[in-house]
């Protein structure tokens, strides 16, 4: 059984995922197609990566993974496969896949665009008959031309000063919650004896990590790293995104003092 799933900003309204989806089930035979999600955010990177990345490891090896997001139509974009970890990656080549691998690949090939009219609807007339291609014998030379290159978005990394990590909300999920990008490793780099002032939202602040979000009374905000390992702005049993000002880029500051 070949294992494909789609992760797209195309939303449930349009017949735009069950076209892909008709196309893929009379092409392969076996085939098992799981919606990771069709509600990105319109164009939105962070979002579609962040969801991928921690959710894809979760799937059998030869896992053919197909990404649509933020595509540009230009006769310029490219797509591409890229081989990582056992899995597959197949998309366009602007920074989502990087982020989903943390810019690392085992292989990367180019989907090759015969016509321009392909680039009007790219995930059916392009990505999925690559994803086709490969699932015959998971060989990547079917995909397309081998290249050492594929972009890459570092711009989204938090940065860090002396006494200081800067980030911002990447992923607002489904309760409100603001998902940054400043990771526990980063954090744990700092003297964790000092005391710590996380500000954001201009003048709110929170200055200690809980470990669950029972750990303060209903209503009340705090932060805490959540199951990716990623800091995260919550209110217990509310909405921190609506009541707390908090949306995608949001400014996160963490400053560590004596």
């Amino acid at each position: 059984m070949i294992v494909v799933t789609l992760t797209t900003d195309l939303g449930l309204k349009d017949p735009y995922v069950a076209s892909v989806k008709g196309f893929l089930l009379s092409k392969i035979s076996q085939v098992n197609i799981v919606d990771i999600s069709h509600l990105i955010s319109p164009f939105s990177i962070p979002e579609a990566s962040y969801i991928l990345r921690n959710c894809y490891h979760d799937f059998p090896e030869k896992s053919i993974h197909l990404i649509s997001v933020n595509n540009s139509q230009s006769v310029k974009e490219r797509f591409i496969a890229v081989k990582y970890n056992n899995h597959y990656f197949l998309g366009p080549d602007n920074g989502v896949i990087s982020l989903i691998t943390d810019r690392q690949a085992d292989e990367v090939c180019e989907i090759p665009v015969e016509q321009s009219s392909q680039l009007l609807f790219p995930l059916k007339n392009l990505i999925a008959p690559a994803a086709v291609r490969l699932s015959a014998k998971f060989n990547m030379s079917a995909v397309g031309i081998k290249t050492g290159e594929f972009q890459m978005i570092s711009s989204l990394n938090a940065t860090v000063d002396q006494n200081m990590i800067k980030g911002m909300v990447i992923y607002i999920d489904n309760f409100g919650n603001a998902v940054t990008n400043i990771s526990k490793k980063i954090f744990e780099r700092f003297d964790l004896s000092k005391k710590i002032k996380i500000e954001f939202s201009g003048s709110d602040e929170i200055n200690v990590i809980s470990e669950k979000y029972s750990d303060v009374h209903a209503g009340d905000a705090l932060c805490l790293f959540n199951s990716a390992g990623l800091l995260e702005i919550a209110i217990n049993q509310g909405n921190a995104s609506r009541l707390l000002g908090l949306q995608l880029k949001s400014s996160i500051l963490i400053e560590f003092y004596d």
